[in-house]
């Protein structure tokens, strides 16, 4: 999966990772998401916010 080289950005797969545990936890949604992925900082870093995480789904989804 392409990756931004700009100072700043996310990976693009630590962020499905991140939402694939949120849903794992529970997560109905990008903001459900958010906020169980930010109670699992040392697992997998900081929370990306639910419009990056949907910026990346619609990237996949094309």
């Amino acid at each position: 999966m392409p990756s931004s080289t700009t100072a700043g950005r996310r990976d693009r797969g630590v962020t499905l990772v991140g939402t694939a545990i949120g849903i794992v936890l529970g997560a109905a949604n990008p903001a459900d998401a958010e906020r169980l992925w930010a109670h699992q900082p040392a697992a997998i870093g900081t929370p990306a916010s639910d419009s990056t995480l949907h910026r990346t789904l619609t990237t996949v989804d094309t």
